[in-house]
């Protein structure tokens, strides 16, 4: 049998080219729609093939879906005699409609043919045929997928570069404004490709700013005013940078300046915590052993229970009013309000989870599951993009799947299959205020207990009252600082405490002795919960940090540096509960530091 594999790029490169939520969106979806209409023929139609990966044969993959990419950048199929030769003229086909609608969006509009040079220049679109014996799909795919990494190395980049046509369909994805008559903005005209992600209601469902993400509670008015004074400040910025005449060029900035001041008042119309966004990156653990597990269908039941998840969390991200940047098998990016309507972010991270392993119920014993590890980084509204989005990836893959200190392990010359006892299936959040304090903490979802009661806690304290008087509010917030500073101090106590063989009585006494003040009879429900989840916590890390530590202490190599690495349970433990009430006071609080 033969197979056509294709590969597409440069991912990496081109998102580079986003400078702002609806450019990394229209980066990223690029991608999907590329990889759509060059598929499409072997997908469905006369010329269908059978595909290794991904599963393509569900028709609603095909109709938008609210945004969200669904088409990944890799694909496996079995091919027929002609189809190499079809492949390559089809290719040649996608790029050219692709150059006419670029040519007709873009201003002065280039010719056709530059931009088609353009695109063939600067896209990496790699596929090659090959035959082979064996008769195992997974084989063949772990063959095809080495071939894949190989051609991948292959750069292309463009002669010469007078102007990066992708990154202007970027920076003008959203297309034209349409206005009231009250001069706010009501809609855009759109692009071919918000046509092709939202459907027929393109036009009132663009990829929003980092504001009108976080700041989606105040509702569609104070939005759409918003919106306005975003777009005329980011046109403003444009005419300044152009205009040569001096006068003509003051004007423009006092213009800007004036923009500016009212998008400042907007501005102080905002709680706290709907001026911060949310970023979410998660990526699935354990894929290739569930696959094995599975046996001789491994890849396809996979690739379908990706696909129903796909479908799934796209609702659940849009029912919490995130937006899906990326959905790619157990691969997601996401932008989402750090709290909306009752729910904090860290609820929708829960209901995604949920979902994931739904999704493969009844197909793999609980133990075998693949599971879905996630970095989620909190930021300012003005804290850099692009910075945020490298602290979610470093947060995913370097701390939530233990890429740092697996790296690390290696190069001191431990061995990759003495690493098995590092787990994944993690969360890992940070939280960086605009005052540059930054609340970092990983949370283990396999610690069954804490995880709960991590929800639970979270579920009953994170409740922005913005009615509030400010004198309850204080109170309140003084008090949790009160908690997480004695937590901090008392580190030493704890560390007797929560060894001792009576540690829920000595808990207990120690709360009563330090929270018994009058002011303190209102937070004993809270008290309770914290005990509860200092005990759990630290019961569930002992018992893990016990298994680490203990393999870490045979490794000879490590012999000089192990005590950086060896897990103090007690520290680990109060610095989780720290921050689960440092997000708490985060979320409640009124004033901005």
């Amino acid at each position: 049998m033969k197979y056509i594999s294709l590969t597409l790029g440069p991912i990496t490169r081109t998102i580079n080219l986003a400078e702002s939520t609806k450019e990394l969106w229209a980066a990223s979806y690029f991608f999907s729609y590329l990889a759509k209409k060059i598929v499409e023929p072997f997908a469905k139609g006369e010329r269908k093939r059978e595909f290794l990966m991904p599963f393509v044969s569900d028709e609603r993959i095909w109709k938008p879906c609210s945004g969200a990419g669904l088409f990944p950048d890799r694909y496996i199929f079995k091919s027929q005699d002609d189809d190499f030769d079809f492949m390559t003229k089809h290719v040649e086909s996608v790029l050219s409609k692709i150059a006419e609608y670029l040519a007709n969006l873009l201003e002065p509009t280039p010719n056709a043919s530059e931009v088609m040079k353009f695109l063939k220049s600067f896209l990496k679109i790699y596929f090659f045929e090959k035959s082979f014996a064996e008769t195992s799909i997974e084989t063949i795919v772990l063959k095809c997928e080495r071939y894949m990494n190989l051609v991948e190395m292959q750069d292309s980049c463009p002669e010469k570069e007078t102007g990066n046509y992708l990154q202007t369909l970027f920076e003008n994805v959203n297309g034209n404004p349409k206005w009231d008559g009250n001069h706010k903005i009501t809609s855009f005209e759109g692009s071919f490709l918000s046509k092709d992600a939202f459907g027929e209601n393109y036009k009132n469902r663009l990829f929003s700013s980092i504001m009108e993400i976080s700041a989606i509670e105040k509702g569609s008015d104070f939005l759409q005013e918003m919106i306005t004074v975003e777009y005329e400040i980011e046109k403003k910025k444009e005419k300044i940078k152009k205009e040569k005449n001096k006068e003509r060029n003051e004007n423009l900035k006092a213009e800007h300046k004036t923009l500016e001041e009212e998008n400042r008042q907007l501005l102080k119309q905002l709680a706290p915590y709907q001026k911060y966004i949310a970023i979410v990156k998660a990526d699935g653990d354990d894929i290739g052993k569930a696959k094995k597990v599975l046996g001789k269908n491994g890849t396809e039941i996979i690739n379908k229970a990706f696909l129903e998840f796909n479908i799934a969390v796209v609702d659940i991200i849009n029912a919490y009013n995130g937006k899906p940047v990326f959905i790619g098998g157990d691969d997601i990016l996401l932008f989402a309000p750090v709290y909306y309507d009752g729910k904090t972010i860290f609820d929708l991270i829960n209901d995604i989870d949920t979902c994931f392993g739904q999704c493969f119920e009844g197909k793999l014993a609980k133990e075998k599951k693949p599971t879905l590890s996630f970095g989620v980084s909190i930021t300012y509204h003005k804290f850099p993009m692009f910075e945020a989005l490298e602290n979610a990836d470093y947060l995913l893959f370097g701390k939530a799947k233990n890429g740092e200190l697996k790296n690390w392990l290696l190069s001191k010359g431990i061995e990759k299959d003495d690493l098995d006892f590092i787990t994944k299936n993690n969360l890992a959040f940070t939280i960086q205020k605009h005052s540059g304090q930054a609340i970092t903490a990983m949370l283990d979802k396999g610690n069954a207990k804490s995880y709960k009661l991590f929800f639970e806690i979270i579920k009953k304290y994170a409740k922005p009252d913005l009615q509030e008087d400010k004198e309850k509010e204080e109170k309140k917030n003084n008090f949790l600082s009160s908690v997480m500073h004695k937590l901090k101090g008392y580190e030493s106590m704890l560390n007797y405490i929560l060894k001792h063989e009576d540690s829920k009585l000595i808990l207990q006494n120690f709360f009563e002795n330090n929270f018994n003040e009058p002011v303190h009879e209102q937070y004993v429900g809270l008290l309770t919960d914290i005990q509860n989840l200092l005990l759990n916590l630290y019961g569930e890390i002992n018992s893990k940090a016990d298994v680490f530590n203990k393999r870490i202490e045979t490794f000879e190599q490590l012999k000089e540096e192990k005590d950086n690495i060896l897990v103090n349970p007690v520290a680990e433990t109060i610095n989780q509960v720290y921050a689960i009430l440092r997000f708490i006071h985060f979320i409640n609080s009124k004033n901005n530091e």
